[in-house]
């Protein structure tokens, strides 16, 4: 009995405290263990899913943006063909009365690429893009369907609103396309008013509304590419009008000599006055002939006329000349440029225009020098007889230039008239 109870009592004197008391050690160090483990483990877990958000959100925006260029035109940001073809379809489905539409072209792009560049032009396609957005509603579905062409459908719209919202972007253009090439958006409309009708006559309708507009307006658009491009010639060069106008008179007298054609004749007058213009594209300082030596000019004006052609040959009335213009540093012994041609293979005008310009250049006051009277400009031109200048052509020249002496004798200063210098 007393050893029972001995054990008894031995029992209950091993409790919970004495078992801490005697492990403490190994019981902080597991707690430890495990609460280190535990937040590892969390953590862990909550790195995983942080990543595991991020990807999907990665993988979110680039469905989204994968959806976005599928049914969107990149440079725009309008609607693309892809989703208009699927706007038409769904609206021919329904049979939707009535529905209007636009179709627009973009006048002068092509101007605009071959003489500032495709950066200039995309900033004008992005330009008609913003234009379209502020003068159609919200409802509308506005999308670039080609290079230069834009289709507007408009769900629920009469023919007379249609005109009218027609008539508000021609204005609003008329106003917003100004600056160095005048740039004019041809549109047309077209009313899908009744439900055996389609969209794609509704279509059709627009887009011989355009063509019209665009044929009634190109000789006039013509005519403004020509005025804006000399305006903006005089304002990089300020003698370039007064140059002009000497030139067409010394070219003009030398035209009767030869016999030339009334076509031929507005030819030459054309390219006096334009025959520079490919300084529009050259740089501020890089045209501004005051700033430059004699060495600076000369190498500057090597670009100027193959930017003119570029020019011209994008126009409808500069055409006929881009040839001359491109041509008019061609030497008669084929040391020119840009193609080193020579002899007869360089355009008559273009030989004409070489010997009257450099007698101008000559004699006319530079930065860098003071013009040469008449005498010493012919003996100049006399130095490069058969090397840069057509011989046949240089005797026509230098018989103008000594008529123009003799009147000047008889009839005083004053009868040099408007292309004196």
């Amino acid at each position: 009995m007393l050893v029972a109870n001995a054990d008894s009592r031995v029992d209950r004197q091993v409790t919970a405290s004495m078992i801490f008391e005697a492990y403490r050690k190994e019981i902080y160090a597991l707690a430890v263990v495990s609460i280190g483990s535990t937040a590892v483990f969390i953590g862990l877990l909550l790195k995983k899913n942080h990543q595991l958000r991020k990807d999907i959100a990665e993988i979110k925006e680039r469905d989204e943006k994968i959806e976005y260029l599928t049914y969107h035109d990149k440079l725009t940001g309008l609607y693309n063909r892809t989703y208009l073809d699927g706007v038409i379809e769904n609206i021919e489905v329904k049979n939707q009365v009535p529905t209007s539409v636009l179709l627009g072209d973009v006048n002068g792009l092509k101007l605009v690429n071959d003489v500032l560049g495709h950066a200039a032009g995309d900033l004008l396609l992005q330009g008609i893009a913003r234009l379209l957005q502020q003068y159609c509603r919200p409802e509308d579905i506005i999308a670039r369907q080609g290079g230069d062409e834009y289709v507007v459908v408009m769900p629920k719209t009469s023919k007379e609103e249609a005109a009218r919202i027609h008539r508000s972007i021609l204005d609003a253009c008329e106003q917003h396309c100004v600056g160095l090439l005048p740039v004019h958006l041809s549109l047309g409309y077209g009313t899908k008013e009744k439900r055996r009708d389609s969209i794609r006559k509704a279509l059709g309708d627009a887009e011989r509304m355009m063509y019209e507009q665009k044929l009634m307006s190109s000789i006039s658009q013509s005519n403004g590419v020509v005025e804006n491009l000399e305006k903006y010639l005089e304002e990089k060069d300020p003698v370039a009008k007064q140059h002009g106008l000497r030139l067409w008179k010394h070219l003009s007298a030398m035209g009767d000599r030869l016999g030339l054609s009334g076509a031929e004749m507005e030819n030459l007058r054309m390219l006096s006055r334009m025959h520079d213009i490919g300084k529009i594209v050259i740089g501020e300082a890089a045209a501004a002939r005051s700033q430059h030596s004699a060495e600076d000019e000369s190498l500057q004006i090597r670009s100027y006329p193959e930017m003119g052609f570029r020019i011209a040959i994008s126009s409808q009335i500069l055409y006929s000349i881009a040839e001359h213009i491109l041509h008019q540093n061609e030497w008669w012994n084929g040391n020119g440029y840009p193609h080193g041609l020579q002899g007869e293979a360089i355009p008559l005008p273009s030989r004409m225009l070489t010997i009257a310009n450099a007698y101008d250049v000559m004699t006319t006051d530079r930065p860098y020098r003071s013009a040469l009277d008449s005498e010493s400009a012919i003996r100049e031109l006399e130095k490069s007889r058969g090397g840069q200048f057509d011989p046949n052509l240089l005797d026509v020249f230098i018989s103008v230039i000594e008529d123009e002496a003799r009147e000047r004798t008889v009839n005083g200063p004053e009868g040099e008239g408007n292309g004196s210098s």
